[in-house]
Parts: structure tokens; C-alpha cells; sequence
């Protein structure tokens, strides 16, 4: 037995060591010359540096790959991040040629860190986390697409210090069982639509603080916690057994309107500056005058 024990841990030990041989080392893409950052990654780069603008869509299928800008990096096309564990984008831009979807696309059970990047010309999405992923995105901005943020089939965003911006649809688009949690965002959407964020099939939106420019809508079973001094200059809807919590001394310059079954709670210290309505079976706490 304990022969059996030792020639298998040298096996694994032998397989390691092979293993940390192959590894390849970080390598420096200079745009227009060869190899591309899809080039490096296929090569089994897992540290991909970036200088210039690369023209070309990116697909990452392969765990614990980064890519960082250099010199001005940028990506004109689309990066798909597709079932791959623990990708990392920094310090870029993503330009999106007007024939493309997404500008940052996180599927299939991906988990992502988008960091300090810029993101715009997205027909739909900047940034979509979509089917079961996560995505970590912190000091960006999204700007100009046509949705900016969006999380849908029980995916994930945590935000932090991002600003998303002109879009022509809403800012955030959460849906079917999303889930945004948003530290210190801010969301103006005076350049797009009149509705900033959405929230629809059972999706569940954090603001802990957020700044929000626009309306918001939550509807069909999506909750909205709204806390930390967050500020909405505009309305808010709850409709369809939704729910508004607005807490610690947080604002909305608008209206706050429930329907259809739902449930607005407004405490510590939070105001409505227009008019809260519960119509029909929908309830409101604490009671608004009449």
C-alpha cells in the first residue's frame, strides 16, 4: 500500500512539474503585427499585455487569462467571455464597430473582473453578463450603447465606482433572475430614454450608494433596495408583486408609484420629494397622506 501511496504521488508530482514547464509567459501584443490577442491566447498565453488598437473580435474559452492595456490598448470588436473561470480585463477600451452586439460579453457559467475599462458603440449591451456568470466591474465607464449594463439569466454583476451613460435604452438592464449590486455607481441616462435602470422577472437590484439620473422600474416579482444616502432624480415604479425598500436617509426627487400587489417601505431617514402612490391592492409603509 504505501508503495502504491508513494509511486502515486510522485506520478502527480512528475504531472505538476510537467505542467508548470508548459506554462507559457506573458507576452506584449503589439496591434497590427502578429500575434493578435486571440493569437496569444490560443498560444496559451494566460497574461496578454496590449499596445495600440486591436482590430478583431477576442474569444476567451480558457481559465485565469488576463489582458491588460499598454499603450492606449483597445479592442475594436467584441470580447466574449465564455464559460471561463477567473478572466480578467484592465485598463482598456473596447470599441464596438456598428454591425456588432455586445461590447463585453460574460456566459455560460463565466466569472469575470472588468477593471478601469471603456466601453461604446454597442448596438445592445456594453456589457452583458448573461446564463449563470459573474462579472466584478469597477471604475468604468459605459458610455453611448445602446443598453449599458445588463445581467439576465441568473447572472451576477457586482459594481463599484462605474459611470454608465448615454445610453439609448435604459442604463441597467437587469432581468430573469438578475441580480446588481452597485457600490458607489452612477447612472445618467439624460442622454437616452427616460428609464435608467430596469429591473423585471424576479431580478434584485442593490444601490449601496448609487446616483441614478432617470426613472426606474422594477416589475414581475424584482425587488429594489435602495440605501447608504443613494440619490434617484426621477420616478420609481413597483408593479406586478414588486418591492421598494428605501432606507438610510436615501432620496427620490420624483414620484414612487406601486401597482398591481405591490409593497413600497420607506424608512430611516429616506424621503420622497414628489408623491408616493399605492393604487388598489398595492400598500405603502408607512401610509401616505391623503
Amino acid at each position: 500500500m504505501m508503495r502504491n501511496l508513494l509511486v502515486a504521488g510522485l506520478a502527480a508530482l512528475a504531472g505538476t512539474t510537467i505542467g508548470l514547464a508548459s506554462a507559457k509567459a506573458a507576452i506584449t501584443v503589439n496591434c497590427g503585427t502578429f500575434p493578435g490577442i486571440s493569437d496569444a491566447i490560443a498560444l496559451g498565453h494566460k497574461d496578454v499585455f496590449v499596445n495600440g488598437t486591436c482590430t478583431e473580435d477576442v474569444f476567451v474559452s480558457v481559465d485565469d487569462v488576463t489582458i491588460a492595456g499598454g499603450a492606449n490598448g483597445e479592442i475594436a470588436g467584441t470580447l466574449s467571455v465564455v464559460g471561463a473561470k477567473r478572466f480578467t480585463i484592465r485598463n482598456m477600451t473596447v470599441t464596438v464597430p456598428g454591425i456588432a452586439f455586445e461590447g463585453v460579453l460574460v456566459m455560460n457559467g463565466a466569472s469575470a473582473t472588468v477593471d478601469n475599462i471603456f466601453v461604446t458603440g454597442s448596438l445592445e449591451c456594453g456589457v452583458l453578463v448573461f446564463m449563470g456568470s459573474f462579472a466584478d466591474v469597477r471604475n468604468s465607464t459605459i458610455d453611448g450603447n445602446g443598453w449599458g449594463l445588463c445581467a439576465s439569466v441568473g447572472s451576477v454583476v457586482s459594481g463599484r465606482n462605474n459611470t454608465i451613460r448615454n445610453s439609448a435604452n435604459e442604463g441597467v438592464a437587469i432581468y430573469q433572475h438578475g441580480t446588481y449590486r452597485a457600490r458607489g455607481d452612477t447612472v445618467d441616462n439624460t442622454g437616452g430614454g427616460d428609464v435608467a435602470i430596469s429591473l423585471d422577472r424576479n431580478s434584485f437590484l442593490d444601490l449601496r450608494p448609487g446616483r441614478v439620473t432617470g426613472n426606474i422600474v422594477a416589475a414581475h416579482q424584482s425587488h429594489l433596495l435602495v440605501r447608504r444616502s443613494s440619490a434617484i432624480a426621477g420616478d420609481v415604479q413597483v408593479d406586478i408583486l414588486s418591492e421598494l425598500d428605501l432606507t438610510g436617509n436615501s432620496t427620490v426627487a420624483g414620484d414612487v408609484t406601486a401597482t398591481n400587489l405591490s409593497i413600497v417601505r420607506t424608512t430611516d431617514g429616506a424621503a420622497v420629494d414628489g408623491k408616493v402612490k399605492c393604487l388598489g391592492t398595492s400598500i405603502c409603509l408607512p401610509q401616505p397622506p391623503e
